[in-house]
């Protein structure tokens, strides 16, 4: 899929694929069916409830009357109960619209890129403008398309099929040259959940922006010339607690099988304590998220570029290489077993002419 030329310009049309939407579409219709009844029921004591309490009356005949307070208890849990399951129904029906009646439409053109999203009769517009715009890439996992601006990542579409979604990317990067727009802003900006402020000390620091209210009571990094350093602030008192000579973004999957990416600054303890403690270099996470490493990879080329620190992307490919390296040559020193299971390794990932 490369694209339609038209008069709003380089236009990509994105559709539910896949026979097994329809599987999980006959699921949530089922499934909706009974939120439905739920929802009637839950909304109908709620009504009779309000009635009776107002009345001072029983809420059926057979009942003997409640105290107000009992009522009233009774009346907040429902409320409670159904406010999630009306959430739960409702990204339900998102679900189902996906899987059936489903269609995000990305326009490309000088001003920026725009996505048009509909879902069954709804529909929303989302500009986003060209000077804005960092880079398009492929999300590891489910490979959706995402836009990664000067402040977030932004999902264009998890529609179509993989090698759709690829050839657009590839399309969208080229007619917006964002390889080059990329690499002359690398770092240039903070990702919005941080700010770069001035501590009552007056020294330049970078704090998650939900802390900036704590003032007195926080955690912070001090920014340095090729060097980063941990802080503790309670009241008027300071406390450094590590330093950091170079970043890493690393990835690693948990028991779901997902991806987490995480900027971790390398460098040395100095807390007395743990510093005797010996035992080579330590690791301190600044920043991670699930799925997608635009925040950490932004936040590791702004502190790189600030404070003049190496940063270290082991998440491509070339690291996944030096690691299979790392791995066949510790499996082949192991035994008889372990060169075995190297030569499986070895089958698994050439690739087969």
């Amino acid at each position: 899929m490369l694209g339609v030329r038209t008069d709003e310009g380089l236009e990509f049309r994105f559709r539910p694929q896949g026979f097994g939407r329809f599987f999980s579409a006959a699921f949530l219709s089922v499934w909706l069916m009974g939120w439905a009844v739920g929802e009637a029921v839950a909304s109908w004591v709620l009504f009779r409830g309000a009635r009776a309490l107002l009345a001072g009356e029983p809420l059926a005949q057979q009942v003997s009357p409640q105290s107000p307070a009992a009522m009233l208890g009774i009346g907040l849990f429902l409320l409670f109960w159904l406010a999630f399951w009306t959430l739960g129904g409702i990204a339900a029906i998102g679900a189902l619209l996906e899987a059936v009646w489903a269609e995000d439409r990305l326009i490309v053109n000088a001003e920026g890129l725009r996505r048009v999203r509909s879902r069954g009769p709804f529909r929303s517009t989302q500009q986003i403008a060209r000077e804005e715009l960092r880079r398009v890439s492929l999300a590891r996992r489910f490979q959706r398309l995402v836009a990664e601006t000067d402040r977030k990542s932004i999902e264009l579409t998890g529609l179509g099929t993989p090698a759709e979604r690829t050839a657009a990317h590839e399309a969208i990067t080229k007619e917006l040259r964002l390889d080059s727009m990329s690499a002359q802003r690398l770092g240039q900006v903070l990702p919005e959940a941080w700010e770069d402020t001035v501590s009552p000390e007056g020294e330049r620091v970078v704090i998650p922006r939900a802390w900036k209210w704590l003032a007195r009571l926080r955690t912070e990094w001090r920014l340095g010339s090729r060097r980063i350093t941990l802080r503790r602030r309670v009241g008027s008192n300071v406390r450094d607690l590590f330093e950091g000579q170079s970043l890493e973004l690393t990835v690693r999957n948990d028991s779901d099988g997902d991806d987490w990416f995480a900027l971790e600054a390398i460098g040395h303890s100095l807390d007395t304590a743990r510093a005797s403690a010996g035992g080579g270099p330590v690791r301190r996470k600044l920043a991670s998220s699930l799925h997608d490493p635009a925040v950490p990879k932004q936040l590791g080329e702004w502190l790189s570029r600030v404070c003049d620190l190496p940063l270290e992307d082991r998440t491509g490919e070339r690291t996944t290489a030096v690691d299979l390296t790392q791995l066949r040559q510790q499996l082949e020193s192991s035994g008889a077993l372990g060169r075995v299971a190297s030569k499986w390794i070895d089958r698994m990932v050439t690739p087969k002419s």
